[in-house]
């Protein structure tokens, strides 16, 4: 038995959506997907452009498979909730704490700046989240380290696939774990290399 989760009127509504976005942005590709956030269920999944499955050898080759599924895609600052989840789960700090946060931040040889000014002051972890701070996060990445950041990276399935039961599912970028390697962690669209 073949059981969908789609729902019909908000799968047209996304393909709808998707098209006046590409139309108004002039963009050549768009894709949205709405899950269900209790079940995590597939109620709408759509990639434009689309391909005609009758004449399927007319299309670009690049639009037969679904992006949603088969490409890797940079978190960014969605990551960010990853080390913050983690350092509260675990007790490290609570919501309420709080880390100076200047505009930028040395890490090593690096430098992690913020994407726009602020005033340069203490900011509770939630104020950190709310204004998507890159220093603010990375601080906190640190507080945790690496061991236990990589631990919450692979509980909340980064580097793994889905399950999702769809063709060319792609498992992301898997994170080294080795005593004496690097692990990158994407924060927020800057690159912090924590060392074990």
């Amino acid at each position: 038995n073949v059981y969908l989760t789609i729902d019909l009127n908000l799968q047209q509504a996304l393909e709808e959506a998707l098209t006046k976005g590409m139309e108004r942005t002039l963009a050549q590709h768009a894709m949205g997907v709405v899950l269900d956030t209790q079940t995590g269920e597939v109620l709408a999944m759509a990639a434009l452009p689309e391909f005609n499955p009758n004449e399927f050898w007319k299309s670009d080759y690049r639009t037969l498979k679904n992006p949603l599924v088969s490409d890797v895609y940079e978190p960014g600052s969605t990551f960010k909730v990853v080390p913050i989840a983690a350092g509260i789960n675990e007790s490290i700090f609570t919501k309420d704490d709080t880390f100076y946060c200047p505009n930028q931040f040395a890490v090593g040889n690096r430098v992690i700046r913020e994407a726009h000014n602020h005033v340069e002051k203490n900011m509770t972890i939630t104020e950190i989240l709310m204004e998507s701070l890159n220093v603010g996060v990375a601080q906190i990445g640190l507080k945790i380290g690496p061991r236990l950041l990589e631990k919450y990276i692979y509980a909340l399935g980064f580097g793994q696939t889905t399950g999702i039961e769809l063709p060319g599912e792609s498992k992301g970028i898997e994170v080294a774990g080795e005593p004496g390697a690097t692990i990158p962690a994407v924060v927020g669209g800057i690159c912090l290399v924590l060392a074990f």
